[in-house]
């Protein structure tokens, strides 16, 4: 079956470097290389837990901040990178051939929220880990659970929130639409009788 014209104008034009694929491949190789860090790290003995001297069959963590040394950058690093990584998953979704138009910026507002928000999260755990006295707690829970609860987990609403009101308009236009429709429409076009 012969690819319509068309559909090999999309080939060619999707050859072209894209600054976010190039991210993303970055992304992928630090990600790559933390983890391998992480791995040849030294660990503390007690990082991966003990055996409880009351419950057998339960671990105990070992003291607070030092199970962390060496580790703990590595830590808050992947996971920024892992943050990074969806959103510019979200952004090559919404690249166009202007760019990503009128989303651009709440996009990139976002990833620095969720990113303030990620630091906000390794900041207070660490602080938390590091001083063994009793703490407040806010709803609850103690400061780490509660950032996880209350502005980590909910925040990919904001995304989500992006994408939905915004489909019609940038992601999925009624051009798009009509062009994706042409594009069905010679597929489906059955083939002249060979002569």
């Amino acid at each position: 079956m012969a690819v319509p014209r068309s559909a090999q104008s999309l080939r060619t034009e999707s050859r072209v470097p894209d600054l976010l694929a190039w991210a993303l491949l970055v992304i992928v190789l630090a990600t790559g290389a933390l983890l391998a860090v992480a791995a040849l790290a030294p660990i503390h003995p007690e990082a991966t837990g003990s055996t409880h001297p009351t419950y057998e069959t339960m671990l105990r963590g070992g003291p607070g901040a030092e199970r962390f040394e060496g580790v703990a950058a590595v830590g808050w690093a992947y996971g920024g990178l892992t943050l990074l990584f969806f959103t510019v998953c979200f952004g090559l979704g919404l690249r166009r051939p202007e760019g990503l138009g009128p989303l651009r910026t709440p996009l990139i507002v976002g990833a620095l929220l969720h990113q303030l928000a990620w630091a906000l999260l390794v900041w207070v755990y660490l602080g938390y880990a590091d001083d063994p006295t009793p703490r407040a707690t806010f709803l609850g829970f103690p400061h780490p659970t509660a950032v996880m609860l209350y502005v980590m987990w909910p925040f990919p609403a904001y995304f989500i929130a992006l994408y939905i009101l915004y489909f019609d308009r940038f992601i999925f236009t009624e051009s798009d639409r009509r062009h994706f429709d042409e594009l069905v429409a010679q597929y489906r076009a059955p083939e002249p009788p060979p002569s």
